[in-house]
């Protein structure tokens, strides 16, 4: 399996004090039509629906509870000519946000998550996953953050270094936000109720398979996706984002594999004896659209 800059991305909640607000709540749509396959005739619409709820509860000089759940639906033909397959993703956190002092600070975060077909359901639907950020905030515009996170995935247990920072121009007309190798954003801020900018988002994800399309042994599936975005948001009330977003995708996938066909280990892009045997073709890369809804929370007005 090839593993390039990816990660079980919509893994790190962005309770930052350092910056301007939180969103409690995102949705959002994507799709992508008319997807060819590799060394095979046919076509497939790729959609994503997701949500994501995050609920921060303050706790003592600084700290707060992560409370929250991510829910996704993918649908897709992994082969020419075969039903559509979906996959869930329901993934419930839990975790803290622990001011160590002025400088430091740091998210530990539980990611348990069902990812399967959902036409069956046991262990092999549930992951384990577990994310630690330590952030040191230079000022008041800027932080670097480090860390690492772990996933009991089907493709074998993998870990990730985290790496990344959070500025902020002095005119706050510009904004970097690298949290690598899950996301990248550059926004740019036109005025109150415009800006735009350039996002990247890196998924790996597996999928148990409780009705195999091969063979009458288990199977499951790895979404493996690295997507660079333009895109505008839109703010026609201080609390309520809309965004529209035109990518493409590069080296995206969704393999197929015997449930005992595994690695030995992940760490950070670097697989250790892979030697799976592919099911399935792979799907080509294509345009992307998406369309998000953010409700935001800004901080300062809290603080009021």
């Amino acid at each position: 399996m090839r593993v390039v800059t990816t990660l079980c991305m919509t893994l790190l909640i962005s309770v930052l004090y350092s910056q301007e607000y939180i969103d409690p709540l995102k949705l959002y749509f994507a799709t992508s039509p008319n997807t060819g396959y590799d060394g095979v005739d046919g076509t497939t619409s790729i959609n994503e629906y997701g949500a994501e709820i995050m609920v921060p509860r303050p706790f003592g000089d600084g700290n707060a509870w992560i409370l929250g759940v991510h829910a996704e639906l993918t649908t897709l033909m992994p082969e020419p000519n075969t039903e559509v397959l979906n996959l869930y993703t329901i993934s419930p956190r839990l975790g803290v946000l622990w001011q160590h002092n002025e400088k430091w600070s740091g998210q530990y975060v539980l990611l348990p998550q069902i990812a399967s077909d959902l036409k069956g359901f046991g262990w092999n639907d549930v992951q384990m996953g577990a994310i630690g950020i330590v952030s040191y905030k230079k000022s008041e515009r800027t932080q670097y953050r480090f860390g690492a996170f772990y996933n009991s995935a089907l493709y074998g247990p993998a870990v990730f270094v985290v790496a990344g920072f959070y500025h902020k121009s002095e005119n706050k007309k510009w904004t970097w936000d690298f949290r690598l190798p899950i996301d990248a954003d550059i926004n740019y801020k036109i005025n109150d109720k415009f800006s735009t900018g350039i996002h990247f988002d890196a998924m790996l994800r597996s999928y148990y398979l409780n009705d195999p399309l091969f063979n009458s042994g288990n199977e499951y599936i790895v979404k493996s996706t690295q997507e660079p975005f333009l895109y505008m948001n839109y703010s026609p009330a201080k609390n309520f984002v809309f965004m529209l977003k035109l990518g493409h995708s590069a080296f995206r996938h969704y393999r197929m594999f015997d449930t005992d066909d595994k690695v030995d280990f992940v760490f950070t892009g670097a697989t250790f004896n892979d030697n799976r045997t592919q099911l399935n073709h792979d799907q080509k890369d294509n345009f992307i659209l998406q369309l998000r809804f953010h409700y935001r929370f800004f901080l300062d007005d809290q603080k009021r």
